[in-house]
């Protein structure tokens, strides 16, 4: 899994990198540094982000707009207990998982890691069943239109 860790907090984002290493051994980790940004990285490469205040959400939300559905990384979005206009920012912005940074929840990061990647899967599929609706009221739409030319007389 191809994780993007984000966090200004550089021992937060240390916690979280012991934990995800216990928690799955193939695992392919990147960092933001204080040079660089989300944005400085091509996020459809990635099955998951990890962020923190710092990622301006409403240009990551647009960013992502713009990545099709069956490429968009699993989003986990940490925010100050203080700052909770933060976490309410991203929950509009759908992210997968919106949770205070605590070292309780880097403890639990395993189940927010499941129900993100959960998330992710759940939407491809559902973009899967999309696309195959559209393709179903086209061939309906052709049917209706063949039968009334068929009776045309």
């Amino acid at each position: 899994m191809k994780t993007l860790i984000s966090q200004e907090d550089p021992n937060f984002a240390r916690e979280l990198k012991l934990r995800l290493v216990k928690f799955e051994s193939d695992i392919e980790i990147s960092f933001t540094t204080p040079y660089t940004s989300v944005f400085d990285f091509e996020l459809r490469s990635f099955d998951l982000l990890i962020l923190d205040e710092a990622v301006a959400v409403e240009k990551l939300r647009s960013q992502l707009q713009n990545i099709p559905l069956k490429d968009h990384p699993a989003v986990i979005y940490f925010f100050p207990p203080s700052q909770s206009e933060k976490g309410f920012e991203a929950n509009r912005a759908d992210f997968a998982c919106v949770v205070t940074k605590s070292p309780e929840n880097i403890a639990v990061l395993p189940v927010f890691i499941k129900q993100a990647m959960a998330q992710k899967k759940k939407m491809q599929r559902l973009t899967i069943l999309n696309r195959q609706l559209e393709e179903a009221d086209k061939a309906a739409f052709l049917g209706r239109i063949a039968a009334g030319l068929a009776h045309v007389d």
